[in-house]
């Protein structure tokens, strides 16, 4: 996956009736009852109304929901990190200042312990990507520095049940330098890694603390750097030209990872790989045309579920997936939404045991509403997607957050559009990060 909390995990489905097609071999599937539609709860309001000089300078929600159902919801606004912190069952904490910087992005182990790391400006000193963390009852940490960076593009971490922590994230502009740092459970941040010039990048770390890092080399090839809890690995290039952009990688709660690609040539592959032992890349069945936003999560038995927005930029679009089981075998692909014209990235989280969600933002990007559908592991179906946002959203899909909790509920955070307040001089209305749940 590209965008993680602790999900760990981005999880098992099998797919309505009908066939299911591995190559040549079609197999009966039993009919299914239709999916029970999720109980949504009201939008709840976590910040008052931000405002600044420009839109674009808010920047956020990032959202980390513990194993006990902990919120903590993070934003910046005018090169100030904030969060909010909701216990089960209570209102809302207090406001609380993380930092100075942008772009927060958080994780959370199975203590309730939140990570942050964010980007800060030091004006006229090297920036720095920094993080901090939270214990469940405390307040947060003095910032530690992870690496300097110019304003960086990509910026992620994940964090596992055990607390072990992998961050990365790219700086400069006709070269953007990845690199990465590890961090042990309560331990120190390894030395800043450098990997060089790289276009596509995803991350994730999984049982045992072992991290995997997926990126594009400078050759546009798909390389895996992965790290143990006691020191880094050779990468491991595979060897194929991949289209820009076109990469995601996730682990289960068993170890096994999946990477998937899209080649120049629009062929979908993805391949298994545990350790040091790579299987064999395979081709997802039925799909030879150009997508975006795509995506792959990773549930307790390592079977994988594959999304994507089919035809992105075309008038008639949709939201896709296809389940692969842990020895190899595809479902019938399903379509989760048809929609128009769709960003390239909607958010996709899930839980070990195979619950998933997936969030997106139809254009126009900042006045659209926020949809979402969700897909049970009793079920086996995706929900009918939901308009979470009941109106204009001002959040593109790269802004939003989502996360599964245990059992199953959905947890989606956004910015609202705040049309009750005037516009800025710059005619920017405020906006809300506000948040909303569904319990299946």
């Amino acid at each position: 996956m590209t965008i993680r909390n602790h999900h760990s995990v981005r999880r098992a489905v099998t797919f309505a009736a009908g066939v299911l097609l591995t190559g040549s071999l079609v197999s009966p599937v039993k009919a299914v009852a239709p999916p029970s539609e999720p109980e949504w709860g009201p939008i709840e309001k976590v910040s008052a109304s931000l405002t600044a000089e420009f839109a674009p300078d808010i920047y956020g929600p990032s959202l980390a929901v513990a194993r006990d159902g902990t919120t903590t919801v993070a934003w910046s606004v005018d090169s100030s990190v904030w969060a909010r912190q909701q216990l089960p069952g209570q209102p809302w904490g207090p406001l609380e200042r993380v930092g100075n910087g942008l772009k927060p992005q958080l994780g959370v182990d199975a203590s309730g312990t939140v990570t942050a790391i964010w980007w800060r400006d030091r004006k006229g000193k090297p920036n720095q990507v920094v993080s901090a963390q939270r214990p469940l009852s405390g307040g947060w940490s003095r910032p530690v520095s992870l690496g300097r960076s110019s304003e960086p593009y990509f910026f992620d971490l994940d964090v596992n049940a055990s607390g072990a922590t992998i961050a990365a994230w790219t700086t400069g502009s006709t070269c953007q330098r990845l690199s990465t740092s590890y961090r042990r459970a309560g331990l120190d941040w390894t030395r800043e890694r450098d990997l060089g010039c790289t276009s596509a990048q995803a991350l994730t770390i999984g049982a045992g603390g072992v991290a995997t890092m997926a990126y594009l080399d400078f050759k546009g090839h798909p390389s895996v750097l992965r790290r143990t809890p006691l020191r880094w690995l050779a990468p491991v290039s595979l060897g194929k030209l991949v289209r820009h952009g076109s990469l995601a990688v996730d682990a289960g709660p068993r170890g096994v990872a999946v990477l998937v690609w899209q080649t120049q040539r629009l062929v979908v592959e993805t391949i298994r790989f545990k350790s040091r032992r790579f299987g064999t890349a395979t081709r997802i069945p039925h799909l030879k045309k150009a997508i975006g936003g795509l995506d792959v999560a990773v549930s307790r038995d390592s079977s994988a579920t594959f999304t994507w927005v089919m035809n992105p930029q075309a008038w008639r679009g949709a939201v896709m997936s296809i389940h692969q089981s842990p020895r190899g075998r595809f479902s019938r692909l399903a379509e989760v939404a048809p929609v128009g014209p769709v960003c390239e990235e909607p958010s996709f989280m899930g839980n070990p045991r195979g619950d998933l969600a997936i969030a997106w933002v139809p254009p126009p990007y900042r006045t659209s509403s926020v949809q979402v559908a969700l897909l049970s592991r009793t079920t086996r179906r995706w929900s009918t997607p939901f308009e979470a946002s009941e109106g204009p959203s001002a959040s593109a899909c790269y802004e939003l957050a989502l996360a599964v909790t245990r059992n199953g509920s959905v947890v989606v955070a956004w910015q609202n559009l705040d049309e009750e307040q005037p516009p800025n001089e710059n005619g920017y209305y405020p906006t809300q990060i506000v948040l909303r749940r569904a319990s299946p």
